[in-house]
């Protein structure tokens, strides 16, 4: 330990010399075509990557700057700051229960994660709900764990692998 002529301790800090390693994400958040859908609660995202995760992140103002956020049938969009997580893994999201109006139906959530150094989206996931989080509807949660599926999934029956399984069969 190193001590400065006050006695104050003295520390070397050193940046990142890595900057890939900061990114951002871009969440699009899109609540459901359901009657009483939208809430007023405080809705709270945490990404978890392969080496990392976002911790709670409040989704407060939404990029778009619609004054009432997360309505029935709306796509809000937010963006949230952090470490790279690399391959998203899942994301979890929640409301606080704030009144009886903060139920919420969750369609989706799509995620681009953007390198700060390249400025250009390098994933896209998106995080299918399609259920309510909500103390009285479901299993009573109001918050869930949601797993990604990648755009352009591979189907096990796409046009150009059915025939040639018809043919074996």
């Amino acid at each position: 330990m190193a001590f400065d002529v006050r006695g104050q301790i003295v520390r070397d800090l050193f940046p990142v010399s890595n900057s890939s390693q900061s990114a951002s994400a871009v969440a699009w958040v899109k609540t459901g075509d359901c009657r009483n859908a939208g809430t007023d609660a405080n809705v709270f995202a945490c990404l978890w990557g392969s080496d990392s995760d976002t911790g709670q992140c409040p989704l407060k103002q939404s990029d778009d700057e619609r004054k009432n956020k997360l309505e029935r049938r709306h796509v809000d969009m937010f963006t949230i700051e952090s470490a790279n997580t690399r391959e998203l893994e899942k994301l979890s999201i929640e409301h606080n229960r704030k009144d009886p109006a903060s139920e919420w139906f969750l369609d989706q959530v799509t995620v681009d994660v953007v390198s700060s150094q390249t400025h250009h989206t390098s994933r896209r996931r998106i995080f299918p709900c399609n259920r309510w989080l909500a103390k009285s509807e479901n299993d009573g949660k109001n918050a869930e764990e949601l797993f990604p599926r990648l755009l352009h999934e591979p189907s096990f029956f796409s046009s150009s692998l059915l025939p040639g399984l018809l043919k074996k069969i």
